[in-house]
């Protein structure tokens, strides 16, 4: 009840609202907010890739175990997407940086 009355009354006033764990964590939100106060949006915004090798390593890193240099390994080591995708366990394990907990 009391976060609801809270968001109820910022919306109303116009207000932001922040919530946070800890005071740590609130002081971060806001030193961020304030370092890209009246900036402009795209800043912040995602960029669209524009080459293949990116194309690819955004899409293999919305898969949560993987980042951008385990995508850039598979695909030196495969060679494109289809082929990683039929690749076995064991060939994905002989992969660096992929170890049994990311191939699972």
């Amino acid at each position: 009840n009391v976060l609801l009355f809270l968001n109820r009354l910022a919306m109303i006033q116009n207000f932001t609202l922040l919530l946070s764990w800890s005071e740590e964590e609130a002081a971060r939100y806001l030193e961020t907010f304030k370092a890209f106060d009246g900036k402009d949006a795209s800043l912040i915004q995602k960029r669209e890739q524009v080459n293949f090798i990116d194309q690819v390593s955004d899409f293999l890193c919305t898969i949560r175990s993987i980042n951008t240099t385990d995508s850039a390994q598979l695909l030196s080591q495969f060679g494109s997407i289809k082929q990683i995708m039929s690749a076995s366990k064991d060939e994905l394990s002989l992969c660096p940086g992929l170890g049994e907990k990311k191939n699972s």
